[in-house]
């Protein structure tokens, strides 16, 4: 049949996935450390990399290759922020519609204190599907972060907006803890 370039590109992110995870460790007394947080690890950042970029050369519009090394550059911690940034860019670039690429943006985006931009994309992801409890909570929680932000810098004005904006994402009753107005006021 010839060479075809998606079963090239689906061999390479094998590759990526199985160079981007770090194999367990077989330690009988685990259970006994459990409280003992295990580190995410990567096998071999620079060959995992290397195998999803060859595979989004052949196919980049696959969205799962995408997601997978974001989730590289995340594990890869202060080493893949600066590409998970570039990366989540280029993801809403190429998928402007997809809501859990916006929320994790958006999230992304508060906790580097880049307010305005991910309160944006978090509204975005609220707006194509406003029944999904858990964006409109990540927008409340972006709302009183910013709120705190600028409350911490003295801006009362900016945090009475952000403030008002929270408890308008909220709901009238005390059914959800988190968004129920009540609790927001």
């Amino acid at each position: 049949h010839g060479e075809n370039g998606k079963l090239r590109a689906l061999v390479y992110a094998h590759l990526g996935d199985i160079f981007a995870t770090e194999e367990e460790e077989s330690d009988p007394f685990a259970f006994i450390f459990a409280r003992k947080k295990q580190q995410a690890g990567v096998r071999n950042f620079k060959l995992a990399e290397e195998a999803y970029e060859k595979s989004l050369q052949l196919n980049g519009h696959d969205k799962g290759v995408h997601l997978k090394m974001l989730h590289l550059y995340e594990v890869a911690g202060e080493h893949g922020k600066r590409k998970r940034n570039k990366k989540l860019d280029e993801i809403i670039s190429l998928f402007p519609d997809d809501k859990d690429s916006l929320v994790k943006n958006g999230n992304f985006c508060i906790e580097r204190k880049a307010f305005i931009k991910g309160i944006e994309f978090l509204k975005r992801a609220a707006a194509l599907d406003p029944l999904d409890r858990n964006n409109r909570e990540s927008l409340c929680v972006a709302y009183i972060k910013a709120s705190l932000h600028f409350a911490k810098e003295g801006n009362t004005r900016r945090y009475r907006e952000f403030m008002r904006d929270a408890v308008e994402v909220g709901e009238p009753g005390l059914e959800h803890m988190n968004l129920g107005r009540p609790y927001l006021q």
